[in-house]
């Protein structure tokens, strides 16, 4: 185990999960470069719409309610109420913009979309992607360090089995 995370088993499972949502909004980066809309019946354009669409369901329903009930609590009994109470808070700003983007990309699959609908998902993808990275730097820098401070062997490990079975359910 990495001692980068505080050695914490937990850490390590949500900085994976952080990576593969960090290679998500790289993807739609990327596409939403284009000067013209992508056609949504190119496979690899409806590949990254399917993983970012997945990712962004994954991140702020699952991911997002994990910290929230079960770290951001610790984090503030442990003292650092301000780190705790600062990224639920931008949990709470990313949540709409994640929202908004996976609904765009969920209909240009269905169906494609409008220029004007494009061109939304262009900018909002644009913020949330600049929100999402900042705030996924915050936690590895600071919520998973913290980690290995306040958490003891045995919260660690139930902490990691009970976010081992919300990813497997």
């Amino acid at each position: 185990m990495s001692t980068f995370f505080g050695a914490t088993r937990i850490g390590e499972a949500l900085h994976t999960e952080h990576q593969s949502t960090l290679a998500a909004l790289d993807a739609l980066e990327r596409l939403i470069d284009r000067r013209t809309m992508p056609d949504a019946a190119d496979p690899q354009v409806r590949q990254v719409l399917e993983t970012v669409a997945q990712a962004l369901e994954d991140d702020v329903a699952r991911h997002f309610a994990f910290e929230e009930e079960n770290l951001f609590p610790r984090v503030a009994a442990a003292g650092a109420t301000f780190m705790a109470d600062m990224l639920a808070g931008e949990h709470e700003e990313i949540r709409p913009l994640a929202g908004q983007v996976r609904d765009l990309c969920r209909a240009h699959l269905d169906g494609g979309l409008s220029e004007p609908d494009w061109r939304l998902l262009r900018d909002v993808a644009q913020d949330l992607i600049e929100r999402e990275t900042f705030h996924i730097q915050k936690e590895e820098m600071g919520l998973l360090a913290a980690l290995a401070q306040i958490l003891d062997r045995d919260t660690d490990v139930e902490l990691a089995a009970r976010h081992a079975a919300l990813t497997t359910a």
